[in-house]
């Protein structure tokens, strides 16, 4: 006689513990996978905030370095205000540089986001100018009536 495979009967409750141990396996892993996803994102936006933050002093910094090219302690007095402003000292933006260095993909993303601060000061000032000289106009054209 050939023996035959022994074919297992599985109780209804085997079922079960089998069904929860796939489903509990399977939220695990979502959950796991979520929680990366969470913490991934928290951590980008931590990376950006403290992108911003020096973008800003930076974007300051460098507008100030333009408007006091000529008076260098002038330049020194309003960048270590800028510096104050932010919370930043001179061995941070020193360790900053170092740091994007060595990191050229880093230098620039924060170099796009200082050039699009720079841009949008820029339009701010150049649409002020235009209102102050259109201002300027219309008061002429009173005071000559």
């Amino acid at each position: 006689m050939r023996n035959l495979p022994v074919l297992r009967v599985i109780s209804t409750e085997s079922w079960l513990e089998l069904i929860l141990r796939i489903f509990g396996t399977i939220a695990l892993a979502a959950i796991l996978v979520l929680g990366y996803l969470f913490i991934r994102d928290r951590n980008r936006a931590k990376e950006e905030a403290i992108y911003r933050h020096y973008a800003t002093v930076i974007t300051e910094t460098s507008l100030a370095a333009e408007l006091y090219r000529h008076r260098p302690d002038s330049f020194l007095i309003v960048r270590d205000s800028i510096l104050r402003k932010y919370n930043v000292t001179l061995d941070q933006m020193r360790n900053l540089a170092e740091k994007y260095r060595a990191n050229l993909e880093q230098t620039a993303d924060m170099w796009k986001m200082v050039s699009e601060m720079t841009d949008s000061v820029v339009k701010i000032e150049d649409s002020l100018l235009k209102e102050r000289i259109k201002l300027a106009k219309d008061s002429a054209k009173i005071d000559s009536l």
